[in-house]
């Protein structure tokens, strides 16, 4: 009797070598992938960092005018603002002039940036 069920040493050989490339090729894509990810995951940790602290200085503001911000609770609130960020008056944005004077806060880390206009 002759069995030809089966596979033959030579078969078992070629889909070791197949599945070996394969994997191959999927270690050297997704190898990079897995460690080029860290930078990224870096950048979103220091932009949540910033988009707290932003959160921190618009929950300050909130409460100053729900209190009834007067000059010397707007010159608190500039103060208090300027230990967490960078805070500068205008009465212009960008190249728009506005008729109040505002607050444009800036929270910088790195190459990342939070922007935010308080009035008084």
């Amino acid at each position: 009797m002759k069995f030809t069920r089966g596979f033959t040493l030579i078969e078992v050989i070629i889909v070791i070598v197949v599945m070996a490339i394969a994997a191959v090729a999927f270690l050297a894509y997704f190898g990079r992938s897995f460690t080029g990810s860290a930078i990224q995951a870096e950048q979103v940790k220091k932009q949540y960092a910033l988009i707290q602290r932003m959160e921190e200085i618009t929950s300050d503001y909130r409460m100053r005018v729900d209190a009834g911000m007067d000059v010397a609770q707007w010159t608190a609130f500039q103060a208090s603002c300027s230990a967490r960020c960078t805070c500068t008056l205008s009465t212009t944005i960008g190249t728009y002039t506005t008729a109040a004077q505002h607050l444009q806060v800036t929270c910088v880390d790195g190459d990342q940036n939070v922007f935010a206009i308080f009035t008084q």
